[in-house]
């Protein structure tokens, strides 16, 4: 039964097994629906039929040109999943995706576009409490991302790098903390910034960069 230890995996015999064996988030929204974010960028989203039975119904499969590594995924106050990945920023509603909508708003970077992505490696992501998305990446350092209320399309991104303060533009780790603070985990070592002031305090623990590396979501929020 499902009070029990249960195992599910891929298996190729079975379409509603798992889409692949490389689970990378769990994601529970405000209905307890699970959803299942793969390491390759695949999503299933999990059914309970029966009893005890579960079968996992495919919304995202990864295309055969090759995966999109996912770095970080989360569901916000609004119920849209977003998916940071290695190569852009996927957005989705979970409501209208069950209803086999799919409209999925991906973000991308263009270097020409100084209000768009500032890099293509997206590797961590969150919500504070203005319902703002906050957003690390590879190279691009940290991001803020404002869009209307309802909609995902119309958005804005406003950067802070290491010319502001930031002791690293690689980004490898976010919590949102409380009204004002953000705690940013980077490959020089961990910064507190203040939203409100848009300032880094900086907190180093060696004298070298190897000794401040922090690994991917090496961060906890009671």
């Amino acid at each position: 039964t499902l009070s029990e230890l249960a195992h599910y995996g891929h298996r190729a015999d079975d379409y509603n097994s798992l889409a692949t064996d490389r689970v990378k988030k769990l994601l529970l929204d405000t209905e307890n629906r699970l959803w299942v974010v793969m390491a390759d960028g695949s999503i299933d989203q999990a059914e309970r039929y029966g009893q005890d039975r579960v079968q996992f119904r495919h919304l995202i499969e990864t295309q055969p040109q090759g995966s999109r590594n996912v770095g970080d995924a989360f569901i916000d106050s609004e119920g849209y999943v977003w998916v940071a990945r290695q190569t852009d920023l996927l957005c989705f509603s979970t409501q209208r995706i069950l209803k086999n909508e799919k409209d999925f708003v991906v973000y991308d970077y263009n270097l020409g576009a100084p209000d768009g992505l500032a890099s293509d490696d997206v590797r961590a992501i969150c919500e504070d409490r203005q319902h703002r998305i906050w957003i690390g990446t590879g190279g691009g350092g940290l991001s803020r991302l404002t869009f209307e209320v309802g909609s995902a399309k119309f958005a804005k991104f406003t950067h802070y790098s290491r010319k502001d303060g930031l002791p690293s533009n690689i980004v490898t780790a976010l919590i949102c903390a409380d009204d004002t603070t953000l705690w940013v985990g980077t490959e020089n070592g961990l910064s507190r910034f203040d939203t409100r002031r848009a300032s880094f305090a900086n907190l180093r623990i060696g004298e070298t960069d190897f000794g401040n590396l922090f690994n991917d979501h090496a961060v906890w929020k009671r």
